[in-house]
């Protein structure tokens, strides 16, 4: 799913060299069966490769903490990742390294209109949050022209 951000091209690749190598063993009537947990049929350093993509991109998140993201980035702003962590679940620092990825990577793995949206979604909350802060400065700004406001 695209909001997990897995390089699905390179891993689809990779796939298909497992695949070929494990029709080889399997042409070559070899038996590795009885170990097949722990069976590796990647040379070590494609197999390097694929674990570090998949541990790269965010499997554990699901729809659900995608929504929550884009909720709470228009509630919190952007840039507020231990508020959006709470809303979210999610641990602080995995909320930063999701926020960087999804605003680099995000107009290349969403369509268009998709990426359109979920950013009109959070800088629409963006500009209320501004338009609260501005309310509050100019309330505070009135009240300290009088001595005694009450």
């Amino acid at each position: 799913d695209d909001w997990q951000f897995y390089n699905r091209k390179r891993l689809t690749e990779l796939q298909d060299i497992e695949i070929k190598l494990w029709e080889e063993i399997v042409d070559r009537k070899e038996n590795p069966t009885e170990k097949i947990l722990k069976f590796i049929v990647l040379p070590p350093d494609l197999q390097e490769e694929k674990t570090k993509l998949l541990s790269e991109a965010f499997g554990n998140w699901t729809k659900v903490h995608f929504n929550n993201f884009i909720r709470a980035c228009a509630k919190y702003g952007r840039n507020e990742h231990n508020k959006m962590a709470k809303d979210i679940g999610r641990p602080v620092e995995e909320v930063e390294k999701y926020a960087e990825t999804f605003f680099k990577e995000g107009p290349n793995v969403f369509s268009s209109s998709e990426m359109e949206r979920h950013m009109k979604q959070i800088e629409k909350g963006e500009r209320r949050l501004e338009e609260i802060q501005r309310l509050t400065a100019a309330t505070g700004q009135l009240i300290n022209m009088f001595n005694n406001p009450w």
